[in-house]
């Protein structure tokens, strides 16, 4: 597979990603809040309080350490993971969980798992 054709293959992957289902993969829990973000302890660096914000447009932010960007950015930074090139990033977003039930409804808060 080409360079192209891998950069199209992860742009089409990338927009059926939700954040629900980036967290089941990697075990992780947050809280949404009514405005429909998603709110975790920083997989990024240790802290006591929730700081890492996830918005459902694919983007997020830590108000504690400041790192920033969109769903490959974050599979991208993760120490624990060894993702970095198309191919592992590629991999990681086809192996997704499905995405849930829709007639199901959302477990309540439980607290996430850091990363470290």
């Amino acid at each position: 597979m080409s360079d192209r054709e891998k950069a199209e293959l992860l742009k089409r992957l990338v927009g059926e990603v939700s954040w629900e289902r980036i967290f089941q993969k990697l075990g992780l829990s947050a809280r949404r809040r009514t405005s429909g973000v998603l709110v975790l302890r920083c997989v990024f660096h240790r802290e006591a309080s929730p700081s890492l914000h996830c918005w459902p447009s694919g983007n997020f932010k830590c108000h504690g350490c400041g790192l920033q960007g969109n769903f490959v950015d974050f599979v991208s930074g993760l120490e624990f993971k060894d993702v970095c090139g198309a191919d592992d990033l590629i991999d990681f977003f086809i192996t997704l969980p499905s995405p849930p039930d829709p007639n199901q409804l959302p477990l309540p808060f439980i607290n996430a798992k850091p990363a470290f």
